[in-house]
């Protein structure tokens, strides 16, 4: 990237009007549903790393600002919503959004995908926050799917989960947190989410995911005041599983921050890019 130190906050000085960036419809099939995506779009001929941006529960914080930043790095983003949530068909459920990560990776992995001639398939990616955070790691901890993958804030819902199934006050009250979220959703409800969280506790433990990961790197920024997935609870028991972890990298960020990193958002800008720019071995 030209002009590294003011790319964030200074427009391009010149329009690549051959590959200009843009910003472009991009739906794609996950289990027989239209996914309604939108595809940022780097300047440049390319290829250029990709990204699956994953937007948390429900949806109501979509950090497309990290999109923008990302595109204006260098770096496509596809951004899309699950099935089942903000009018999208199916049901929603963690199981069908998972799914709906894998099949946004085939539909970028697809020879006639558009702009496929712009996409590095060997540098793509998942970066996901809070829920979409879990999403990225879970998925991005799976043999031979990512080399790569990026935690905002992520939850473990192996900690929630198991929480629930043992505390039956926390129980009442993270059913009243999923009932306040449900009105983007459809074709589920608020115990229907909470059987699914803790029935896959264990299976979804984000912390063994890292002790078994093999061969990525891994980007993890966390809010020492995060209220919705408390640092304590969520992050540290994260990184130090993947610093643990010898075959896999790790580049870790803590802000004084909550959970949607409201007050740091061109720090963490700044650092994402240049994580995806400089900082990975891409393998």
């Amino acid at each position: 990237m030209e002009d590294r130190e003011d790319w964030l906050t200074a427009d391009p000085k010149e329009r690549d009007e051959a590959y200009p960036m843009d910003v472009v419809p991009c739906p794609f099939e996950s289990n027989g549903v239209t996914v309604p995506g939108t595809f940022y779009l780097a300047a440049g001929a390319g290829p250029h790393p990709t990204a699956l941006l994953l937007h948390g529960f429900p949806g109501y914080e979509r950090n497309l600002d990290l999109a923008h930043a990302l595109c204006r790095g260098g770096v496509n983003v596809l951004y899309f919503h699950y099935r089942g949530s903000w009018g999208t068909g199916g049901s929603f459920s963690l199981s069908h959004c998972a799914e709906d990560v894998r099949a946004a990776r085939r539909f970028l992995l697809e020879p006639g995908a558009p702009w496929a001639h712009r996409i590095d398939t060997d540098r793509l990616f998942p970066v996901g926050h809070s829920m979409g955070g879990f999403l990225s790691l879970l998925v991005g901890s799976e043999p031979d799917l990512f080399p790569a993958a990026a935690g905002i804030t992520p939850a473990n819902f192996g900690v929630l989960g198991r929480r629930a199934r043992e505390d039956a006050a926390f129980r009442a009250s993270y059913l009243g947190f999923i009932e306040d979220k449900l009105l983007p959703l459809h074709g589920t409800d608020a115990p229907t989410l909470l059987r699914e969280i803790m029935d896959n506790a264990d299976a979804w433990d984000l912390v063994e995911r890292a002790r078994g990961a093999r061969e990525g790197a891994f980007f993890l920024c966390g809010g020492r005041r995060d209220e919705i997935c408390p640092f304590a609870g969520h992050h540290e028991p994260l990184a130090a599983a993947l610093l643990a972890n010898p075959e896999v990298a790790l580049e870790e960020h803590v802000f004084d921050d909550g959970h949607t990193l409201i007050h740091s958002r061109v720090g963490l800008a700044r650092l994402l890019v240049s994580w995806v720019c400089d900082g990975i071995a891409w393998q």
